[in-house]
């Protein structure tokens, strides 16, 4: 990665700045990408550095992986600038549409510039933070899966999704930012002590990654985010996750809420059995 793509990702930043200026929600918002993202391509290239398959790739590989990372959140600067001027046009509920999602909005901010117009770039931009499913039934993702590459956008893809949760998890233990976020605050006082929804555990005791659409309770919530172990990709991420305790804080937050202690025991067998799989 060169020095250039820093400065074109401030550039990015600086350009949505200055649409926003006059209001502090947005502002922060668009300021804690910034942050978000260099602690992104941190985790990445920790990964990479760990993991066997990455580290003996060509430099060609790495650079775009590195810019996959950095780049991977680029259109959430849009979408700041967009949901600001939606709510000073009286338009919220057309913001808060699923037209703006922000892998969206960064594939075709990357797709115009030839620096960043790399289907290993832009396949991670758009696609890092939609279930894998979903996935693979885009007829986009189809496409890029013709290509004599596919190989590569498949490992990036996998590189920015674990370095993105490994990001979030540090976020939500050091900074507790669950407890800041619009669910949470947004959260009627009987759904934060609330236990857990009958859907959300059956989703997890099925080893999958629980839909935020049936997340009701703030115990919810906190399972969810550990679900987020039956979508890691790379063995160097679970690992990097166990050395820096991050599901362990999670499951110290979710027995605050879930007293069911016999569900909260199941709960935690079935994390330490997902983790040794992996070790």
């Amino acid at each position: 990665m060169q020095k250039a793509d820093f400065i074109n990702f401030r550039q990015y930043y600086k350009q949505a700045a200055v649409l926003i200026s006059a209001d502090d929600y947005y502002q922060t918002f668009i300021t804690h990408k910034v942050r978000h993202s260099a602690q992104v391509l941190k985790f990445g290239k920790k990964i990479i550095y760990q993991t066997v398959e990455l580290t003996t790739k060509t430099l060609d590989f790495v650079a775009a992986a590195e810019r996959a990372l950095l780049f991977h959140d680029v259109g959430r600067f849009e979408e700041g600038t967009l949901r600001y001027q939606a709510e000073q046009n009286k338009e919220y509920i057309a913001a808060a549409s699923s037209q703006l999602n922000h892998g969206d909005l960064g594939y075709n901010t990357l797709l115009k510039n030839p620096l960043y117009n790399d289907p290993r770039i832009l396949a991670a931009v758009k696609f890092h933070g939609l279930m894998m499913e979903d996935v693979y039934n885009a007829p986009e993702w189809q496409n890029f899966m013709l290509l004599s590459n596919k190989e590569e956008i498949n490992q990036i893809l996998f590189l920015v999704r674990d370095a993105d949760k490994l990001a979030n998890l540090q976020s939500i233990q050091k900074e507790q930012s669950l407890y800041r976020d619009i669910f949470y605050k947004q959260l009627p006082c009987e759904r934060r002590n609330a236990p857990l929804s009958v859907d959300v555990v059956e989703q997890f005791m099925a080893r999958q990654t629980i839909l935020f659409p049936t997340v009701k309770t703030f115990a919810d919530r906190i399972l969810m985010v550990i679900s987020w172990i039956y979508d890691i990709n790379y063995s160097a991420s679970y690992r990097i996750s166990q050395e820096n305790g991050y599901i362990k804080y999670l499951l110290a937050e979710l027995e605050k809420y879930n007293l069911d202690k016999t569900l909260q025991q199941k709960i935690v067998n079935q994390v330490n059995e997902a983790e040794t799989k992996c070790e």
